[in-house]
């Protein structure tokens, strides 16, 4: 005998996974039968709220609050919308570099290691010259991937370097190595984001002129560098102090300026991260608009600088019409033991 669930006509089954306000309801709406399961594949579904990773393989789902463990997305390095960034030692057999899994589709990814990179624009007498990074005397030290971007067909355009300075490489699919300009200069690059067709990148004191959003601020009760974070938002640019308030502003194309704007949108809210940053638009899932969800990206720095221990009280949602910052998750929820800071993920 058939189940009950296969037998409900398929408008109502395509109204019920209409309403479903995260991507994890619909994984679990998949999970009743066949017939439910192509209904997911068939339905395209609209901008998911993130999912909230910790660096121990727990993850919370908005808009609820219970916690589920995926035990091999532990130890990540990073994240790129709904791709997990992890490192691999290069004395792995195959190189190591750096590996993408999307737990949501199984997917993997890998990408080079940077003891592998064609300087575009330097030749030698042999033609193109195929270097480590560190190679290049300028390079910092302790040069790793900082952030990255997907572009369309999967290039990767990513800012590579430490927390000080940093450079722009870039992947194909296919390829041994990471592009980067021989000549380019290191510079104190803080964000990057992918609009229209070009990327963005985001400085200490400026970024390029692009409609996106930036965020800015330092960490509470010592001195930190600022966090700069770009968001694709209607043109909008934010600023703040991820802790404390937020100036909102957005780029003005024609004089190259920033102009303040009162709010981030009534309908709009942004969910902002050191790896991965989006605006979404929220009354379908009946979430407040204006408000900015941020994470905790400066505990590295204020444990290591000012002995602060890591806890769910520096991840918060500020409400941009009354100044005031809302409890993002239960705090004891939120405690983190890494340094690797908590991260967004964007089902897609």
């Amino acid at each position: 005998m058939a189940p009950w669930s296969s037998g409900l006509p398929a408008g109502i089954t395509a109204a019920v996974l209409g309403c479903l306000p995260s991507h994890a309801d619909r994984v679990r709406f998949a999970a009743v039968c066949r017939r439910w399961r192509a209904a997911t594949r068939h339905q395209q579904s609209p901008p998911q709220l993130p999912w909230l990773a910790l660096p121990d393989g727990t993850f919370f789902s908005f808009p609820g609050s219970s916690a589920f463990r995926l035990p091999v997305a532990a130890r990540y390095h990073g994240s790129c919308d709904d791709w997990l960034v992890f490192e691999r030692g290069d004395d792995e057999e195959d190189g190591g570099g750096y590996l993408l899994l999307n737990p949501f589709s199984g997917d993997s990814m890998r990408l080079p290691s940077l003891s592998c990179v064609h300087h575009v624009g330097a030749r030698g007498p042999y033609g193109r010259i195929t270097l480590a990074i560190t190679d290049d005397e300028r390079a910092p030290s302790e040069t790793t991937l900082r952030k990255m971007v997907m572009c369309p067909r999967r290039v990767v355009v990513a800012i590579v370097g430490d927390q000080r300075r940093g450079k722009i490489a870039v992947y194909r699919p296919g390829a041994d190595c990471w592009l980067i300009g021989a000549q380019d200069p290191w510079k104190g690059f803080r964000d990057i984001a992918f609009y229209d067709g070009k990327v963005a990148v985001g400085e200490y004191t400026s970024c390029t002129v692009e409609p996106m959003v930036a965020v800015t601020g330092e960490a509470r009760g010592c001195y930190m560098p600022s966090t700069r974070y770009l968001v694709v938002s209607g043109g909008r640019v934010l600023r703040s102090d991820a802790t404390s308030e937020f100036t909102v502003s957005k780029a003005d194309l024609t004089s190259s300026r920033w102009v303040d704007v009162p709010s981030v949108g009534g309908d709009t809210a942004l969910f902002v991260g050191r790896w991965s940053s989006v605006a979404l638009r929220v009354p379908r899932y009946a979430m407040p608009g204006n408000r900015i969800h941020f994470l905790d990206d400066d505990a590295f720095s204020r444990h290591y600088f000012g002995g602060y221990p890591f806890s769910g009280d520096h991840f918060g949602a500020y409400d941009t019409t009354d100044g005031k910052i809302y409890p993002l998750l239960p705090p004891r929820e939120l405690h983190n033991d890494s340094d690797t800071p908590a991260t967004w993920l964007f089902p897609r």
